[in-house]
């Protein structure tokens, strides 16, 4: 959908975005990397609002954070 601008399940082009970002007290579309808002990786949805399909998309520039911190699949 981020690519395309088309729902992988329904076709439709209805696709809006939310952005993420951290809120008070650890809240929003973030993933935590630390102990501090500050250090939190923001998500942003691509939500299909013809059926409600959603993806969910890390930055490119901040990919690099998630690997030094995260536990890799094995």
């Amino acid at each position: 959908m981020k690519e395309t601008k088309h729902c992988p399940k329904c076709g439709g082009n209805n696709i809006y975005i939310s952005e993420g970002g951290a809120g008070a007290h650890g809240s929003g579309n973030i993933i935590n990397i630390g102990n501090f808002a500050w250090q939190a990786v923001p998500v942003d949805r691509y939500i299909c609002c013809d059926c409600g399909y959603v993806e969910e998309f890390i930055r490119p520039e901040h990919l690099q954070r998630i690997a030094e911190t995260k536990r890799p699949l094995k």
